[in-house]
């Protein structure tokens, strides 16, 4: 493949006579600086070959990529199926305990009220007849006082 000019070696040989050196000269100086331009010019074919390795490497870190990727996935879907599972059991079970509560705690209607008997107070016995000797002291005595012995 040849490679395009980058400079106009005729325009640039004739600046060159104009400028004092002779036509054989300006010639071979055109044509020396034309073919170190072109030696040194980048091509895309030259970018493309430079820039094949790193985009192999990216092919092959992309593919690691991918695989790490879908573990992850696998080992998150894995994590939410063991989770909804638990899940469900823990509400299976809480639905059970709810109905057996249910169950045994039933309400029912509070029974009626059974009339509880009211006591009356009953009477001040009556004292007993003809038990001491005197009469007096079958009375009571007052509660300020302070029974003593018999005078």
């Amino acid at each position: 493949m040849k490679k395009s000019l980058a400079i106009d070696t005729l325009r640039y040989a004739k600046r060159l006579e104009e400028a004092g050196v002779a036509r054989p000269t300006a010639d071979g100086m055109a044509d020396a600086l034309n073919d170190e331009l072109v030696d040194h010019q980048l091509t895309k074919a030259d970018l493309a070959e430079a820039l094949l390795p790193i985009h192999n490497q990216l092919a092959a870190a992309d593919v690691r990529f991918n695989v790490l990727e879908a573990k992850f996935d696998a080992k998150f879907d894995s994590l939410s199926a063991r989770l909804n599972l638990g899940f469900a059991m823990m509400s299976l079970m809480f639905s059970a305990f709810v109905g057996l509560a249910g169950m045994l705690f039933v309400r029912t209607a509070p029974p009626a009220p059974v009339p509880v008997p009211v006591e009356q107070p009953a009477e001040a016995p009556a004292p007993p007849v003809g038990t001491g000797s005197s009469p007096t002291a079958l009375e009571p005595q007052p509660s300020s006082q302070q029974p003593g012995p018999p005078p």
